[in-house]
């Protein structure tokens, strides 16, 4: 049994193209490749919400180093393969990345897929530019309504840097092919990548390109987190509210967003020898990620919205004072204390229907 795996990294499209993925199993199944069954989060695979993808349960058990387990994972998707008369089983995680930058955890890895005869014929690995992909992150991040300042933030919560050079030195002592390709905002681009470039399939793409997860900007996260403050349920209500305002009718944000974008280059700035190792290991355009010390913003902090955005944080107040507003929250706490006192007996009884289903 052959595998191939994509790895991540993070807010480089993974959610996407796993969509793709679930989604033209038949394609896959042409070629003798097995896209296996996500479990839990198949259902929001196939409707396009973000997922952490197919391999959620190999990457936490690998994590945790429970071995037995990864084996027993591993064994159950082989099964699945063969009864779809496939040869080579497909497994994606953007989180894996982290997971075989951690001592000994590839090789680890490796001699399980060794001694159940699975040959890893190459990896997928997605590299974003760094500053955009921690804007990214970051935004990702604090849309819970839970702010953290970007300064504190980066020092806590951006693992890639650091990352990147376990995982080539644990690549390095394997004769696993690594394919990595810069990700670009183009969702054609990224199924090319994945399906011709990658698995080498030679398949047409029959789609029109698209955004992939749009977001808040962040002068809309500040005042999420303000709301979320006073009312967790209404803020999730104010993130939906400005979701549905096109990014073009939205204010730049060039104040608060440079500030933030001067912080995040000073900090990438300090591993520009990581940056050059990526550079250097490309499979197709040749990067030239390199970052200077910049002066931070003394405008900063200072958000913006467009008329449109005040328009519709205008309804939002409107909203927020409804009757179907109250009729909304009564429902969420009664199911919030619902779930609370669940056995849970019962809880996994609704686990497992979600997976059949």
């Amino acid at each position: 049994m052959k595998l191939f795996l994509h790895i991540g990294t993070e807010k480089t499209g993974s959610s996407f193209l796993q969509t793709y993925l679930a989604r033209h199993r038949k394609i896959l199944e042409k070629h003798k490749i097995c896209f296996p069954h996500a479990g839990v989060q198949e259902a929001n695979m196939q409707k396009g919400i973000i997922t952490p993808g197919n391999a959620t349960d190999l990457e936490k058990n690998i994590k945790i180093e429970q071995w037995d387990k990864v084996r027993s994972w591993l064994q159950q998707k082989i099964e699945e393969a063969k009864t779809k008369h496939c040869d080579t089983i497909l497994l994606s995680n953007e989180i894996l990345i982290l997971r075989f930058a951690e001592k000994g955890k590839l090789r680890r890895f490796l001699d399980i897929l060794n001694a159940l005869d699975i040959s890893l014929n190459a990896i997928l690995l997605m590299i974003r530019e760094p500053v955009g992909q921690a804007m990214s992150l970051y935004k990702h991040r604090i849309k819970n309504g839970k702010f953290v300042p970007i300064e504190k933030w980066l020092k806590t919560n951006y693992f890639i840097a650091g990352a990147l050079p376990d995982f080539y030195k644990a690549m390095s002592q394997t004769n696993i092919e690594l394919c990595q390709y810069e990700y670009k905002k183009d969702s054609v681009y990224l199924i090319d990548v994945c399906i011709n470039q990658w698995l080498g399939l030679n398949e047409m793409i029959n789609m029109k390109s698209q955004n992939v997860n749009p977001s808040l900007t962040l002068s809309e996260l500040v005042l999420l987190s303000e709301i979320s403050k006073i009312d967790k349920i209404l803020a999730k209500k104010f993130y939906n509210f400005m979701l549905g305002v096109d990014s073009k009718h939205k204010s730049d944000d060039k104040f608060y967003k440079s500030y933030v974008n001067a912080h995040i280059n000073n900090y990438v700035a300090n591993y520009n020898d990581v940056w050059e190792l990526v550079n250097s290991k490309m499979s197709n355009i040749k990067t030239t990620y390199h970052y200077t010390l910049c002066s931070i913003p003394s405008n900063n902090k200072i958000t913006s919205f467009s008329a449109i955005q005040i328009e519709t944080i205008a309804g939002f107040i409107n909203y927020s004072k409804s009757l179907s507003y109250k009729k909304h929250k009564a429902i969420k706490q009664i199911n919030r204390q619902v779930r609370s006192i669940t056995p849970k007996f019962l809880k996994k009884i609704l686990k497992r229907m979600l997976v059949r289903h």
